[in-house]
């Protein structure tokens, strides 16, 4: 996990990372699918 700031916002290179960025489309697509009817 990335460490936070002490401002308390999310460190930036978290969102530089590819495959974290790729998780994120995963879980997005997945979510797409199954609660299509929420």
């Amino acid at each position: 996990m990335a460490a936070r700031k002490k401002d308390g916002g999310p460190d930036p290179k978290y969102f530089e990372w590819g495959d974290t960025l790729a998780k994120y489309e995963v879980l997005r697509e997945w979510l797409a699918k199954n609660y299509k009817k929420a």
